[in-house]
């Protein structure tokens, strides 16, 4: 376990541009005409349209739970991306990936925030691991089909730890607990999975990143209590340092 949590990035500098891509290796030779594509992630939903359902309307508005995360999470992140409602799903990153396709935005599903509008620190804690998605410049410059399943694979669970950890981070900095999103991984992890490492791996780098991000807000506190100042944007920039 140490070893593996031991490769995780753990120490981000700067949350909006943490999740950078590691070496790869690609395999030359690939045959055209596949029976099955091989590729990285799902087609995205539809956004839905939520205009004349007044529960969802709120939910979603700036002064909704919705609303109130995103804005947090966009400051803190210092990326300005968007959650959009959706339906089937839990939630989806959409990334936006220059020649390739537009996104930028964070699908959330409507029956999942309906149901988890009264535990705001699940709703966080899915939104802020979709959120390390979207800043990931993970598929930026690879193409699927120029690597087997295996390395894709390996691929994404490599992409999705990044994303477990920037979320730990994430949390930590718009103030809600890891608990939520930790839930919802028990509650949903079926089995194995080749897109994920196993849930106490996922579990360990979430809570070691939340960890890690609030030893370096205690100790920038400290710095600056020494030097009788309180300047909270400050005590925040040595943080992320």
């Amino acid at each position: 376990m140490a070893g593996r949590i031991d490769k995780i990035q753990l120490n981000m500098r700067d949350l909006s541009s943490s999740l950078k891509r590691q070496g790869r290796t690609r395999r030359a030779g690939t045959q055209a005409g596949q029976i099955q594509q091989r590729s990285f992630g799902e087609k995205p939903p539809k956004q839905l349209d939520i205009s004349r359902d007044p529960k969802l309307m709120q939910l979603f508005s700036e002064r909704g739970l919705v609303g109130w995360l995103e804005e947090k999470i966009k400051r803190s992140s210092k990326h300005p991306g968007k959650i959009v409602p959706a339906e089937d799903i839990t939630a989806m990153a959409m990334p936006n990936i220059p020649g390739k396709q537009e996104g930028n935005l964070v699908y959330l599903g409507v029956d999942f925030a309906l149901k988890n509008q009264t535990n705001p620190d699940k709703l966080a804690g899915v939104l802020s691991h979709e959120w390390g998605h979207l800043i990931s410049d993970f598929l930026s410059g690879l193409d699927a089909t120029d690597l087997d399943w295996g390395q894709i694979h390996s691929l994404r669970r490599e992409e999705e730890s990044y994303a477990d950890a920037y979320a730990g981070r994430l949390l930590y900095l718009i103030g809600h607990k890891p608990d939520g999103l930790i839930e919802h991984l028990r509650e949903h992890t079926c089995g194995e999975n080749a897109k994920y490492f196993n849930l106490d791996t996922r579990i360990e780098i979430i809570l070691r990143a939340y960890q890690a991000q609030a030893a370096q807000q205690q100790l920038a506190a400290k710095i600056f209590a020494r030097q009788g100042e309180r300047h909270a944007l400050g005590s925040r920039l040595i943080a992320e340092a």
